[in-house]
């Protein structure tokens, strides 16, 4: 063993060795980096290892990250641009696609401080024609250019399909022992990536909850699919997170009514809540989208359901706490959506569309759903840009209009489109309520074509402001205002 390589095992020794800090991650990749470019054989595995670590550590400010050779708190410390390119090289030449997703997490890469270096990243998480010249021209006036053109080339040959070319990425971790200066790629070997990549783990700090179903709920609101998930005890592991690939939750769960000593952990006393007022609040606007988005009637009876229940939830703290950042953030967004008759009308609103679902043919519960979203997208916007949006092309006059009135509706309509639309603008704090339901037999409108009234309304007021004529056309809403006057 040379004396260069002794040193680097003698300092990665005392890495682990040391009490566990946040910048455990990076300092150890950085070292394994240098391992490899060394010639030792255990390295590429570990650099796949420490690249995955570096990233979650960087990516997060509380938990832990979990390596098999030291666990350490994530902290938010950012991975040093170059540092990064080259764990970027050596993951993508093992095919570790784990650690790359972790690496590609838009908060690692947002962390680097340098516009021409995220320029740089995003050229390589997604190489094409425009990545790469917006890299080259962030570039042109940036002092990092010595180091980071190199790697352009190299995707560029990617861009060509130039698979000799392409072999050198992963030789770029060479800029780790030459900060600053371009690698010389012809004068090293080529590097070998074999074995297996050791399991990194994210594990969240330990929570309380206040119902057996907010774990699953935190989980998804985190972006976790739900298949994978295992559940034992307290513990939940779900894997495929957003640049989470492998994440377990302690979840201290809410004490038994039925048992009359409790178990002292099912209190959770002194810990934090999984899932803050503000925070249920977005879990069930996730759950609404998703009802409004899925084809499969029961999923989207399912989501909405679930929705319900998470505003339900939230009304039932006795005590609104907003604990997280996000959490916070969507309170101070939008402060009259938290109030518990406001959260009350809307779980009300979406009970009442589940009560009326109707399984066959297109629902107008999906429909009412889809609306809202755009509904709200209207009011708010104040340029006029989503009120376009709703403006009837050339086929919706036949889809909405009997023969008879086809022509004078778009004569009509098209000359009431070319100038500015009468619409008022509810004030903050209002709420949308939806009516659908299918044309009848009339003298204009196409029967059996699914039309929505709406109003917005502020609390405090009851008449609100009504508006008519939305029809569904197939894959898109089209308005036409007042069209019984027609």
């Amino acid at each position: 063993m040379t004396t260069s390589r002794r040193s680097v095992d003698d300092r990665r020794r005392a890495l682990l060795t040391r009490p566990p800090q946040g910048s455990d991650g990076v300092e150890l990749l950085r070292t394994d980096l240098e391992r490899l470019l060394l010639g030792d054989p255990e390295a590429p595995a570990d650099v796949v290892a420490g690249a995955t670590a570096a990233a979650i550590g960087a990516a997060r400010n509380r938990g832990w990250v979990e390596l098999p050779a030291k666990h350490f708190p994530a902290e938010g410390v950012p991975i040093p641009p170059v540092t990064w390119l080259s764990a970027y090289g050596i993951c993508r030449r093992a095919g570790a696609r784990a650690a790359l997703t972790a690496l590609s997490h838009p908060p690692v890469v947002g962390l680097f401080g340098h516009e021409a270096w995220i320029a740089v990243a995003h050229a390589l998480i997604a190489p094409g024609p425009e990545t790469v010249g917006a890299a080259r021209a962030a570039l042109r006036t940036a002092e990092v250019a010595t180091v980071a053109e190199p790697l352009l080339d190299v995707i560029a040959a990617t861009l060509r399909g130039d698979e000799e070319a392409t072999d050198v990425l992963p030789l770029l971790a060479a800029a780790v022992l030459t900060p600053g200066q371009a690698p010389d790629v012809a004068a090293l070997p080529p590097v070998p990536v074999r074995g297996e990549h050791p399991p990194v783990r994210y594990r969240y700090p330990p929570a309380r909850s206040h119902r057996v179903e907010e774990p699953t709920w935190f989980l998804d609101l985190e972006g976790f699919p739900r298949a994978g998930r295992d559940h034992t005890a307290h513990l939940l592991v779900a894997r495929g997170g957003p640049g989470l690939p492998e994440a377990v939750l302690d979840v201290i769960a809410p004490p038994d009514p039925a048992a009359r000593l409790p178990d002292p952990r099912s209190a959770g006393a002194g810990l934090p809540e999984l899932l803050d007022t503000g925070e249920l609040v977005l879990v069930a606007d996730l759950f609404a989208e998703r009802a409004a988005t899925v084809e499969d009637q029961r999923a989207a009876r399912a989501w909405l359901a679930e929705a319900a229940d998470c505003l339900a939830a939230a009304r039932a703290r006795g005590e609104f706490r907003f604990g997280s950042e996000r959490g916070t953030h969507a309170f101070r967004a939008d402060p009259a959506r938290f109030t518990p008759e406001a959260m009350a009308v809307v779980e009300s609103g979406w009970r009442q569309i589940l009560a009326d679902w109707d399984p066959a043919g297109p629902s107008s519960a999906v429909l009412r759903l889809r609306l809202e979203p755009l509904l709200r997208a209207i009011a708010s916007d104040g340029t006029g840009v989503a009120l376009r949006d709703v403006r009837p092309r050339d086929d919706d006059y036949a889809k909405a209009f009997l023969p008879q009135c086809r022509e004078r509706a778009r004569v009509h309509y098209e000359r009431l489109w070319s100038g500015p639309i009468d619409f008022r603008h509810p004030p903050p704090g209002f709420r949308v309520e939806v009516r659908v339901a299918a044309a009848g037999d009339g003298a204009s409108l196409t029967p059996g074509r699914m039309w929505a009234t709406w109003r917005y309304i502020v609390p405090g007021q009851t008449a609100g402001l009504s508006f008519d004529g939305l029809v569904w056309c197939d894959d898109h809403w089209a308005w036409f205002p007042r069209p019984h006057r027609l």
